[in-house]
């Protein structure tokens, strides 16, 4: 039985704005779609109401969507954040689904209500280049500090060389080679 599509449904109607869609409701994890703006407000109710009572946060995690044209060259589509929240009292999960703007991707951090926001919070910015507003500390977390791009971009140039260091290794499969 899924604990937690009746709960999904209830914070949907709870948004202020009623742009929120269940986007994903025969399932384990249902998940809520919903506007940026409306992060701190959804993450608020699921923290603090008992009716929800999502007292750990799972996991923050991002993708840089794309779509392939005809021709092969990708269309850069934005960011996508999924945050994964669950109940100690009945295991339900629930799952909230931000998409983000191509151009200048970034969201309200909910780090003062999840202290372990932090690290995926970080862990995005390094890896997308999303920004967390307001972040107690938004620094990269993988990669040093003065590190260029964000490598799971789907367009990110990978440098050939980090402070001298080569950043490809040879492709030892290439030596095999059948063609």
């Amino acid at each position: 039985m899924n604990f937690a599509l009746p709960l999904l449904e209830k914070l949907k109607q709870e948004m202020t704005s009623k742009t929120s869609e269940i986007i994903q409701a025969d399932s384990k994890m249902p998940i809520l779609k919903i506007e940026a703006k409306d992060i701190r407000e959804a993450v608020k109710k699921l923290h603090d109401d008992p009716a929800f009572d999502m007292k750990y946060l799972n996991c923050i995690s991002g993708l840089h969507l794309t779509q392939t044209k005809e021709d092969g060259t990708l269309d850069l589509l934005g960011f996508e954040v999924l945050y994964v929240f669950s109940s100690a009292r009945d295991f339900s999960t629930i799952a909230v689904r931000v998409d983000l703007p191509e151009k200048n991707p970034a969201i309200d951090t909910i780090d003062d209500l999840y202290g372990s926001a932090n690290w995926f919070e970080r862990e995005v910015y390094d890896l997308l280049g999303v920004n967390f507003i307001n972040s107690s500390d938004l620094r990269r977390i993988m990669l040093p500090q003065d590190w260029e791009g964000h490598p799971l971009r789907k367009d990110y140039k990978e440098q050939a060389s980090y402070n001298g260091m080569p950043t490809t290794r040879p492709n030892e499969m290439e030596s095999i080679r059948i063609e």
